[in-house]
């Protein structure tokens, strides 16, 4: 039999204010704004977190917006120097054997670990096999990498990492092409990438991976791993095409933060975020600080984007903002209002 409900539907109630709710669609009418309001998918904005006291580029990271890491990088020259941020500042952590800049960085606070880059010596082949694990003070040597590598992309957990692509040591200087899968003591070349691929990010897990944002950026490209393959993804490309970027998330969901534009440098291309739904990007709200070469940790929810240097200030001030961070914020569902064009 027919219900009334079932025939018209709901009636919208009348609020004097707006709800908390956790219900995407509901609607209602609000009298004291005099507006007609339902419940979305939230919308991501970024705010001001604590400054770095070490200006950081390509530094090994790790961890979620309210417990990371960040061990090495420096301006080209590397450092042993390694910081903790807690959610609202940086302090010191423990500092690495070696010091290393471009390297990958994988895990937790408490768990981290740090893959390949650049030694400053010895010249002209300063790419290394390093590996070091993190324990929340002390760095300690880990199984040495198969492949002297810097400059390629890690993601996963101390005892679950990718090293993916990256720049050789030969010369000229080619991208590798293989990928290296560590077990918590040693590493194993596994799968090969679709193409050479340097200066990307990449986030995920060793069965489930996303790697993007690599030079060459024409056009941007985009790959996922399962655990095995490698799969191009087509068109896969951001809304400002951008290589040398940071990045944070999952395979499924995970935002793009700034990068370097292979073509003209501009302030909006520089500070630009696309947001991955498991198949495209979508640009979304922009950052307050532009550069490349950054690092970015957490989730789609709330994350963390930190350092990089800004092309578009002139030698020596390109790493005027490197010590920057930025937190990422993104509610389920917010309230918003029904308007009519």
């Amino acid at each position: 039999m027919a219900t009334y409900t079932g025939i018209k539907g709901f009636k919208v109630q009348s609020l004097a204010s707006d709800p908390t709710t956790d219900i995407e669609g509901q609607i209602w009418y609000n009298t004291t704004s005099s507006a007609l309001k339902y419940t979305g998918p939230g919308t991501g904005a970024w705010t001001t977190g604590g400054n770095m006291a070490t200006t950081r580029i390509t530094t090994a990271a790790g961890g979620t917006q309210s417990a990371s890491f960040a061990g090495g990088g420096g301006n080209h020259t590397g450092g042993t120097a390694t910081e903790e941020y807690d959610g609202s500042t940086w302090g010191s952590g423990g500092a690495m054997p070696t010091a290393l800049s471009a390297a990958g960085g994988a895990g937790t606070i408490a768990a981290g670990l740090s893959f390949g880059g650049y030694a400053p010596t010895p010249v002209p082949s300063p790419n290394t096999n390093l590996c070091f694990e993190y324990d929340g003070s002390t760095w300690t040597a880990g199984g040495s990498l198969n492949t002297e590598r810097a400059a390629g992309a890690g993601f996963g957990t101390q005892t679950a990492a990718m090293y993916s692509g990256g720049q050789g040591d030969a010369v000229p200087t080619p991208a590798p092409t293989s990928n290296e899968e560590y077990n918590g003591v040693g590493w194993t070349i596994t799968g090969i990438m679709n193409q050479a691929a340097q200066l990307g990010a990449a986030c995920g897990t060793t069965t489930a991976g996303l790697y993007a944002g690599y030079s060459p950026a024409t056009p941007t490209q985009t790959c996922t791993w399962n655990g095995t393959s490698w799969t191009q993804v087509s068109p896969g490309a951001f809304s400002v095409d951008m290589y040398n970027v940071n990045m944070f998330g999952t395979t499924s969901s995970a935002l793009r933060c700034s990068g370097l534009p292979p073509g003209t440098d501009t302030a909006p291309n520089l500070k630009s975020v696309d947001e991955w739904d498991g198949s495209t990007w979508t640009a979304t709200t922009s950052k307050t600080y532009g550069g490349a070469a950054g690092n970015g940790t957490g989730t789609t929810t709330l994350g963390l984007s930190f350092g990089g240097y800004n092309p578009l200030n002139n030698p020596p001030s390109y790493y005027t903002d490197a010590n920057k961070t930025e937190e990422w914020a993104k509610p389920v569902f917010a309230t918003k209002t029904v308007t009519v064009s």
